[in-house]
């Protein structure tokens, strides 16, 4: 057992260290009231350390809990991940003149401090769908419909989300990670739908300050088309060698009957003790497994270290 507790230490005493995104839930704002969309030079002006990208006309959607829109007794569904604010990032393509054009509403936010070329990161956040609305539900823009109550526009529909490294607040940057497409649900169902998490493990290629993102257009070429995605709680982690290792190491099954795989790293070395801290099996990794099969039934301590003896991985099994 202290052999265990003595390993956990070093390893936790080598866990990530947190990076700040100034403003990555959206709280810092001086919005008053129920905001539901805002032009571009007040979210500018109002969000604290988030600004609008270059070419994102005709506003941004700011949204609070308490926000209400025209024929819908509210458009949100459960809270987003922390506080009550979020993001919706709305994409449109459309034809003027005869000329096709493709507008994103995508933002920036600031980093407390650069990010470093020779290290790893973490970046999680959170994803929603927009409600699918149609004009007999209950639940669409007043801007979108006539005065007989008919569609003007047409349906929102939900989208992916690209995220982006930038070393300017108004500027996308470079891409690192592309988000699920939610699934979209209906108005009705939408007030049920949680959030979806996403994360992405990155090495930045400069010295980027800022976390961007923006909605992915699929470029239909159709008269008009709509999409957008809600976003809420960046959170940035700059990683050690130890986490970045953890992260891609996968240990299963668990319970384990007689073969644990082990993926995600190669030249290492296995050991499995009781909780006792007694070494029971120990072998160096040439296949993507290990039989445990003559072990007791009980729960055991795996340890992976590297061929210099550091230890890099440490996770309880139950051998059944």
């Amino acid at each position: 057992m202290r052999i265990a507790l003595s390993i956990s230490l070093i390893l936790c005493a080598t866990l990530s260290v947190a990076q700040s995104i100034l403003n990555g839930s959206f709280e810092n704002n001086t919005f008053n009231g129920q905001y539901c969309n805002t032009d571009n030079t007040s979210y500018n002006e109002k969000m604290e350390n988030s600004s609008i990208l270059q070419g994102a006309y005709g506003g941004m959607g700011v949204f609070n809990q308490g926000c209400q829109l025209q024929f819908s007794d509210s458009i949100f569904g459960l809270l987003p991940p922390d506080g009550i604010w979020y993001i919706d990032l709305l994409g449109v393509e459309f034809y003027f003149d005869t000329v096709f054009y493709t507008i994103k509403r995508g933002i920036s936010l600031k980093l407390s401090e650069p990010l470093n070329p020779n290290h790893w990161y973490r970046l999680s956040y959170y994803i929603k769908d927009f409600p699918l609305l149609s004009p007999n539900d209950g639940g669409v823009y007043e801007s979108f419909v006539d005065s007989t109550g008919e569609l003007t526009h047409p349906v929102i529909q939900t989208t992916s989300l690209e995220i982006g490294i930038s070393d300017s607040e108004s500027t996308f940057g470079s891409s690192i990670d592309t988000s699920i497409v939610p699934p979209q649900n209906s108005y009705q169902e939408w007030k049920q739908v949680e959030w979806i998490a996403q994360e992405v493990v990155f090495r930045p290629s400069f010295a980027a300050e800022h976390i961007t993102c923006r909605p992915i257009l699929p470029d239909t070429s159709q008269s008009t088309s709509r999409y957008a995605a809600m976003v809420d709680h960046f959170v940035l982690e700059a990683l050690t060698s130890i986490d970045r290792l953890q992260n891609q190491l996968k240990l299963y099954p668990n319970p384990v009957k007689d073969r644990l795989y082990i993926e995600g790293e190669e030249n290492i070395i296995i050991e499995v003790h009781d909780l006792l801290g007694s070494l029971h099996y120990t072998e160096k990794l040439t296949k993507p497994f290990i039989n445990i099969s003559h072990l007791s039934k009980g729960i055991y301590i795996v340890k992976v270290k590297q061929s210099n003896g550091q230890y890099i991985h440490l996770q309880n099994i139950i051998k059944s």
